[in-house]
């Protein structure tokens, strides 16, 4: 009996200490797996961007394709300690092991190779692009041949550096061709057009010898050899995982033996082991718990001491072990996670951030532009200087509503969108979109119908000026995709309580239709039909994105209906309460009494961009009231003190001291105490957390630019005209 169990015993351990060094042996492999995996992070990152590196052409030095290329040599003699320990175990990856030893030696070779070309290939002022950029420069500077040819040139260039089509190479190819001719008696032109002539071409091939543009070349060459690298560690792993199975399964068996001849002694030993076992399972089984119910955080200041088992049974001190090392890799990888997780929260903060800037810069110009035309557009004009204005006009609004559209999508990807709930007339709703759209439809020759349920109540409460936007937006999609026939807008009610009123809004056009594999995508964001409507029609792809979470966030839902060639519906349906005050008016003319009401007021203006004072001078001298300019807040709150203002109109963004804190101050003197007056932010920004700042931090209203003449008087009339 004691001869049987010491043979057992015997065989159990050998097999028990097989399977730790295959354990040992797996763990090594997934960490270099692992390393191999994280290190072609590195090579991305030069391929995207740290090419672009000065200091990669003129210290042949770039941290990113150096780091990746240290780590593949370090990786490989990490495969190499592999292979000598898989001879020390009866697992058949020999052979494998070999095959990613080979691969290896491959992808370095390869990987070098492709760091030469890239440098040769250069970026901007070095290499094969800083040559072609400098004798384009020089051919620039002779001023011999045409400017417009000469931009001609570079266009070509710079569309094939942008798009690697070949379409471009022949057609700079052709035209460099015929200059070459036209020149071939002026030596140093000629020479100059050569040395372009010849680094363009360079500058392709090696572009292609890369794979820049597409999917061959060195650069894909790369990715595919690391694949392959990865498919052999997966291969010895799974051989491997394999090779652990059996020998568990081993284990098992010894087990199953063991049990049989000692049955007997475990039945008068049951309770003993019953009690002590129980207790060892109870202490893994409490660290289980316990590191359950702290949600897998391992806080070395806040856990279980180390359990003291009454048995050395090696299975239980196995699993804890595994428990143990289960515990510090999900460690990793929450840590990880949550790290990731706050990058992706920075950078959806600093994109914010980003449209934020954005879009104070752009509408800062553009209200110095809107507001000129529109100042220039109340003067006596002839009809060819009002067509030329309003296409100007067409323009710059067309500018502001792309950056409206960006800014729009960032709110609803980020969450940040609302809806607002104020009374409305849908016939007012109508006749702007008719409007809007009736010399656009006109210079298409096709129909534009509006039909309107007589049913539906005058007045309406929910956010009209979302539901503009996305009638907008549809309307303009199938204005745009419609050459011959017509486009109609049809409101109908389909519902009504004592309460609300159920509508349904229908955009039909006899347009170009979508194909059925293309209509899902329709609504995911920078998507359209295919890359020949984007070129042809132009626009984001962003509309119907931004229309579908607006319909969304309204409470109904956008539908879609198409047929290629036919034509196309979209339709949605949406709860109105039904409203019984009267509509406030949102555009208003004004009149001599209104005008008249204006004069004698004072305004001080404070404003630091000199376009945006032109542009409000314009504006408050139209509408006869006298105004100051002061270009920053400490100006304002001086000037306040010394003079006295019926309203102040006020920049947020100023040197020395900003509007916001401007306004704290003006507001703690004494003298705004004891006759307060409205104060007006101005500003660029589109942001809904910066107009509920303004009114927060004591602002009494909120004026966007670019500043619209027509808001300017109705908010000016709204706090000067009683």
């Amino acid at each position: 009996m004691a001869l049987i169990l010491a043979l057992w015993l015997f065989l159990y351990l050998r097999t028990d200490k097989e399977t730790n060094k295959v354990s040992v042996f797996s763990i090594k492999l997934s960490k270099t797996q692992n390393r191999f995996s994280e290190n072609f992070i590195n090579y991305q990152n030069f391929i995207l961007a740290g090419y672009k590196d000065p200091s990669f052409y003129t210290r042949n030095t770039q941290p990113n394709i150096d780091t990746y290329l240290n780590n593949l040599q370090i990786n490989q003699k990490a495969l190499s300690y592999l292979k000598g320990d898989s001879k020390n175990l009866s697992i058949a990856i020999q052979d494998s092991i070999k095959t990613a030893n080979n691969n290896y030696q491959k992808l370095i070779t390869l990987a070098w190779d492709t760091r030469k070309a890239i440098q040769l290939r250069g970026f901007k002022d070095y290499g094969t692009e800083g040559s072609m950029r400098e004798a384009a420069h020089k051919i620039e500077r002779l001023d011999v041949i045409p400017k417009d040819v000469i931009l001609q040139l570079r266009r070509h260039e710079k569309d094939f550096m942008l798009r690697g089509e070949h379409i471009y190479q022949e057609r700079f190819n052709f035209l460099i061709t015929e200059i070459e001719k036209q020149f071939k008696n002026d030596a140093q032109t000629l020479e100059l057009l050569n040395t372009y002539h010849t680094t363009f071409n360079e500058y392709v091939e090696k572009s292609n010898l890369l794979g820049f543009y597409n999917e061959t070349g060195l650069i894909n060459d790369v990715k595919k050899l690391h694949d392959q690298i990865n498919n052999n560690l997966v291969n010895i792993k799974s051989i491997t995982a394999d090779k652990m199975m059996q020998l568990n399964k081993t284990n098992s068996n010894y087990l199953i033996i063991q049990t049989i001849f000692i049955g007997i002694i475990a039945i008068f030993a049951s309770t003993y082991l019953v009690k002590t076992l129980t207790h060892d399972i109870k202490l893994i089984n409490d660290r289980f718990r316990y590191y359950i119910q702290n949600d897998f955080l391992n806080n070395p200041n806040n856990s279980l001491p180390a359990p003291k088992f009454k048995l050395s049974a090696i299975e239980i001190r196995r699993l804890f072990s595994n428990f143990q090392l289960m515990k510090e890799t999900l460690n990793k990888t929450i840590v990880r996670l949550n790290e990731e997780k706050e990058k992706a929260d920075r950078n959806v903060h600093y994109k914010a951030r980003f449209l934020a800037n954005m879009s104070h810069e752009i509408r800062t110009p553009l209200n110095g532009i809107i507001g000129m035309l529109q100042i220039i557009e109340m003067e006596p004009l002839s009809d060819e200087q009002k067509k030329n204005i309003q296409l100007a006009n067409y323009s710059a609004n067309h500018l502001l509503e792309l950056v409206n559209m960006i800014l729009d999508y960032s709110k609803l990807e980020e969450g940040k969108m609302t809806i607002e709930n104020n009374t409305f007339q849908l016939n007012s709703v109508f006749k702007n979109i008719e409007g809007i759209f009736k010399h656009q439809v006109k210079e298409k020759n096709i129909a534009f119908k509006t039909k309107i349920d007589k049913s539906i109540p005058k007045q309406l409460k929910g956010d009209v000026l979302r539901l503009q936007q996305v009638l907008l937006n549809i309307v303009s999609n199938a204005i745009k995709f419609t050459h011959i026939g017509s486009v109609s807008l049809v409101v109908k009610k389909v519902a009504k309580t004592d309460t609300h009123t159920v509508v349904r809004f229908t955009v039909k056009d006899t347009g170009i239709g979508i194909e059925k594999d293309q209509q899902k995508r329709l609504f995911e964001a920078f998507v359209q039909n295919d890359i020949s409507t984007t070129r042809k029609y132009g626009g984001t792809g962003l509309g119907l994105t931004i229309s579908n979470e607006l319909v969304q966030l309204m409470g109904g839902t956008l539908h879609l209906e198409s047929t290629p060639n036919q034509g196309t519906k979209f339709y949605f349906e949406l709860s109105f309460e039904v409203a019984h005050i009267p509509t406030s008016l949102t555009h208003t003319t004004a009149n001599n009494t209104k005008l008249d009401k204006l004069k004698g007021n004072r305004i001080l203006i404070a404003e630091d961009n000199k376009i945006n004072q032109m542009v409000l001078q314009r504006m408050l001298s139209k509408l006869q009231v006298a105004y100051t300019i002061t270009h920053n807040g400490k100006e304002a709150l001086d000037e306040y003190l010394s003079n006295d203002y019926e309203l102040m109109l006020m920049d947020i963004q100023m040197p020395l001291l900003n509007g916001i804190e401007a306004t704290k101050q003006i507001k703690a003197t004494q003298k705004y105490k004891d006759t307060p007056i409205p104060i007006i932010a101005v500003t660029a920004s589109a942001f809904e957390e910066d107009r509920k700042l303004a009114f927060t931090e004591g602002l009494d209203d909120f004026l966007t630019k670019p500043v619209i003449f027509e808001k300017l008087q109705i908010l000016l009339e709204q706090y000067l005209g009683e």
